[in-house]
């Protein structure tokens, strides 16, 4: 029971950095790929943001592209479509 629990504590020690490298990599806690819907305040479709490498791009309702969000730091950029620098928010 003692080597299980030594054995046990090790891993929780390796491994927690492992997933909090994973939950920094998103501005919104996406994993690669995944969709997040987008509504305004009356609860009509807006679009959405999908998770994309390192970044969060965001589209439209029609599905054209609006921009995109990345992680640095504590910070979240938000670039335009065209990949202009449009300013942060801060965690």
């Amino acid at each position: 029971m003692k080597k299980f629990l030594i054995l046990f504590t090790l891993l929780t020690i390796i491994a927690s950095p492992c997933f909090a490298k994973q939950s920094q990599n998103s501005a919104f806690g996406l994993s690669d790929g995944e969709k997040m819907k987008k509504y305004d305040k009356t609860g009509s479709y807006q679009g959405y943001y999908r998770q994309s490498g390192s970044q969060v791009k965001e589209y439209s309702k029609t599905g054209s592209y609006q921009g995109s969000y990345r992680q640095s730091g504590n910070k979240v950029k938000h670039y335009d479509k065209t990949g202009s620098y449009q300013g942060y928010y801060k965690k």
